[in-house]
This record gives C-alpha cells, structure tokens and sequence, in this order.
C-alpha cells in the first residue's frame, strides 16, 4: 500500500512586505507487511518527499524575488501492530 501526494503552494500575506510563496511539495510512501499473525503484524515502509519554493516580496521598496527553499527528503522506517 502507499500514497502519493502533491499540493501546490501559492500563499499570499498582507503586510508592508508584502510576501508571497509560490511552489509545490511532492510526498510517495510506500509500506508492507512482511508477515502477518493474529496478534503480530510487522512491516517497512519508505518515502521520499521533493518541494520548493520561491518567494517574492518588497525589497528595498522593489517587489522582487526575495529568496527561496528547496527540500528533498528520503525516509525508511519499520513498524508493528
């Protein structure tokens, strides 16, 4: 089983600075049991997350491109019920 998720992100503030947030993040998990009792159920799971974004704003009394954020992640876990 697993899942897949991917938001875009578009975030505007009020304020002086006027800062907004353009970008997406991108998530895929993935997990299994790797056996299964009445009472045990033991399993992994792995993942791997991706996002960026860009941010603009009022700089020095210029709107323009203020910095930015990258973010890769990948993951491995274990698990039991």
């Amino acid at each position: 089983m697993g899942c897949l998720v991917y938001p875009d992100l578009d975030i505007e503030q009020p304020g002086v600075a006027q800062p907004h947030s353009d970008g997406h993040v991108s998530d895929l998990q993935v997990d299994s049991d790797l056996f299964v009792t009445d009472t045990w159920k033991p399993g992994i799971y792995i993942g791997y997350l991706d996002g960026s974004a860009d941010v603009t704003g009022n700089a020095c009394g210029l709107t323009a491109r203020v910095g930015s954020n990258d973010l890769r992640s990948r993951f491995l876990g274990a698990y039991a019920t």
